[in-house]
């Protein structure tokens, strides 16, 4: 289910209509606001055995498909979402091709040599092939070389997607290459009305709505999982009860949250979510260029916590003492 981005859905929709669509995109944007659904809706436009609507009188039945009519149920369709589909590859730190590891720390090159040996052989007759690298500012220096090769020489039929919440981590070489498409944080009231038809409860889809802070990805998960639901309530209550307890207990917060990367990115979210909060306040009677301030001051910190070797105890701190009254 696609969740606003009705911009660039109308786009992808249009260029893949008129047999335009880039060899390459890049969609980037914040984690979870829905890039990875809206990647694999476009393969399964590509590949979706029994598409909602038909077009033309022909025996091939052109197909008129788009992002929101495959059809789900398709051996194709359930393939691509279960990221089993051996013409649909999804690479990341968690999916891969080659590595026996749990979990790793980059994309490797053997990674990329692997899906160019695959997309070297001749596609399907006219079938697509796609492959989705999610999180693909995590390639390494190998492996990003590999990939500039192969957006190079990509093939027929065949479209590479790449997905970053860090898009300036990429080589500028990868960027320049593809097609960018930017995604944004979701309205709030989209999120609201598409979770009080799932779930029959306005007052929880609000709730599950502000704490997902424009990111689908968060809501639905929330919506679909108690146990993640009260895990996210029981950190947000410690967050407020330290933020009213003043700037010694949010920085006990900072001592405990240094080590743990889940909880450091669920401060960050919510020292943002909170400034962006008093930007709208300040909007209507307030400085509104000292709220943006603080905003760039704590996505300058989250930044460096993301990309470089800074103590994250010390970056934590700093981000607090941005929201200290």
């Amino acid at each position: 289910m696609i969740i606003g981005h009705e911009r660039q859905v109308e786009y992808l929709n249009r260029v893949r209509e008129r047999g335009r669509l880039a060899h390459a995109y890049l969609f980037y944007g914040p984690e979870h606001a829905g890039k990875m659904t809206i990647a694999k809706a476009l393969a399964k436009t590509l590949r979706c055995l029994s598409p909602a609507a038909f077009t033309g009188e022909d025996e091939n039945k052109k197909r008129k498909i788009s992002l929101q009519s495959p059809c789900g149920k398709c051996a194709e369709c359930r393939m691509i979402d279960e990221d089993t589909h051996p013409q649909v590859i999804v690479l990341d730190r968690v999916h891969t091709l080659t590595s026996e590891k749990e979990t790793r720390k980059d994309i490797p090159i053997a990674d990329i040599r692997e899906l160019k040996r695959r997309f070297s052989l001749a596609p399907e007759g006219e079938r697509w092939r796609v492959a989705i690298i999610n999180e693909a500012d995590t390639m390494n220096e190998e492996s990003a070389s590999a990939f500039l090769k192969l957006l190079e020489e990509p093939g027929s039929q065949t479209l590479l997607i790449l997905i970053s919440s860090a898009p300036d981590l990429l080589l500028e070489t990868i960027r320049s290459r593809a097609h960018q498409i930017r995604f944004t944080h979701v309205a709030e009231e989209k999120i609201v009305s598409y979770l009080e038809s799932e779930m029959n409860d306005r007052k929880s889809a609000r709730e599950i709505a502000d704490r997902a802070f424009g990111r689908p990805g968060i809501a639905l998960r929330m919506a679909r999982d108690a146990q993640y639901r009260e895990r996210e309530k029981k950190f947000m209550r410690r967050f407020e009860e330290a933020r009213a307890g003043g700037i010694l207990h949010m920085l006990s917060i900072s001592k405990d949250a240094a080590g743990d990367e889940d909880a450091r990115r669920k401060i960050t979210e919510e020292v943002l979510r909170l400034l962006r909060r008093r930007l709208r306040d300040a909007a209507e009677h307030g400085d509104v260029m000292r709220a943006v301030e603080k905003i760039r001051a704590v996505d300058r910190i989250a930044t460096l916590l993301d990309t470089t070797n800074v103590n994250p105890r010390l970056a934590l701190d700093a981000m607090f003492l941005e929201i200290a009254d």
